[in-house]
């Protein structure tokens, strides 16, 4: 192998290299614009185009670590049909880019109540909201928050 075809691997190895580090850092940069976006109160009461639509009437507080997307925060729920309500119920997870799953729970009289798991998706200046796991009388299957500070 010559001096040059060494020097050129070399070029083009540390120019990928660099490359990658731009990448990895832009990418740094956009999750934690993703996790100061989730970060507040969110409601999905009072929503006109939803009367009819919804099932419950919750509002969210999340705070989010900007470094590692640790997702905490509570949900209160009322069921719109049903006498069924949760309050201050315990949300932890954890923020991919715009998504994340989060456990649902609560503790009372010393027991750990798990309620079920949802997905969360950031979707503009709304938050998607699917229940995976857990009673559709305490939770939505579905909706839409809208931060509400």
């Amino acid at each position: 192998m010559t001096l040059q075809t060494l020097a050129t691997i070399v070029g083009i190895l540390t120019a990928i290299a660099s490359g990658i580090y731009i990448l990895i850092k832009d990418l740094r940069k956009v999750q934690q614009k993703y996790r100061l976006k989730l970060q507040g109160n969110w409601t999905n009461e009072g929503d006109i185009s939803s009367i009819g639509k919804e099932t419950h009437y919750c509002n969210l507080q999340f705070s989010t670590d900007i470094e590692d997307g640790e997702i905490t925060g509570v949900i209160s729920c009322r069921h719109l049909k049903k006498d069924f309500a949760v309050n201050n119920t315990s949300i932890n997870g954890n923020l991919k880019f715009r998504s994340g799953i989060v456990r649902l729970s609560d503790v009372k009289r010393g027991e750990l109540l798990k309620y079920g798991k949802a997905r969360i998706t950031l979707d503009g200046k709304l938050l998607r909201w699917k229940l995976l796991d857990g009673s559709t009388d305490y939770f939505p299957m579905s909706t839409t928050f809208w931060l509400n500070n």
